[in-house]
């Protein structure tokens, strides 16, 4: 079944990528309708969630921000597809750190650098800054559960200059790089809830 779900939507991406972008845009705007009225995606989470957010705002106003939230959910889903391809002047074009210079700051002075990001946005653009860093990248990511899709998106992060690593092998790779003296940047999506086993940091989110 892992494989049937990974070809129908490799081929459906392939088809999305040879569009425009704004025909990507009014797709989108479908995948929203069937999401949000047809599959009810995660609706009593995603309600909870605003609930305990928000305590003042009333029914409809929760509401309002639900359809806004499930507007965005599908268009960075597609654009996180979609741009696989993109060259990394393409997706510049559409993505840029404000302030490049913090970073570079530290490079300059051969001090290695950890990047936390949060679990929010289309994060996978952030491959366009990174390239220009001059340093070996070390990406950190979770495993996805459907094992043909976990080897594609590793085919498309990984280059040269950049190493994809599963987050139970994270800090074994960065001791070995430490060790080695290679100058690198670590680069993670910080997890809105991580296992109680695991090392995390606490921090309050969505007022819970």
């Amino acid at each position: 079944m892992d494989a049937i779900t990974f070809a129908l939507t490799y081929v459906l991406i392939w088809l999305l990528s040879g569009l425009p972008f704004r025909m990507v845009c009014y797709f989108s705007d479908f995948i929203y309708l069937v999401t949000y009225y047809l599959i009810g995606y995660r609706k009593k989470i995603v309600y909870k969630n605003l609930h305990a957010a928000f305590p003042e705002k009333d029914a409809e106003e929760i509401t309002r921000l639900a359809k806004k939230f499930y507007h965005f959910f599908c268009d960075v889903g597609l654009e996180i597809f979609i741009s696989q391809k993109w060259s990394y002047e393409k997706i510049g074009q559409r993505y840029h750190v404000k302030n490049p210079e913090i970073v570079d700051h530290y490079l300059k002075q051969h001090k290695n650098v950890m990047i936390i990001a949060g679990h929010h946005g289309n994060w996978e653009w952030t491959r366009s800054f990174t390239a220009l860093c001059r340093v070996h990248v070390i990406a950190i990511y979770k495993p996805l559960s459907n094992k043909y899709f976990n080897r594609w998106v590793i085919r498309l992060r990984e280059d040269k200059n950049h190493t994809v690593v599963p987050m139970e092998r994270s800090l074994r790779t960065i001791l070995d790089f430490e060790k080695s003296k290679m100058p690198y940047l670590s680069y993670m999506v910080a997890d809105q809830r991580p296992l109680k086993a695991q090392i995390h940091h606490w921090i309050n989110f969505l007022n819970q």
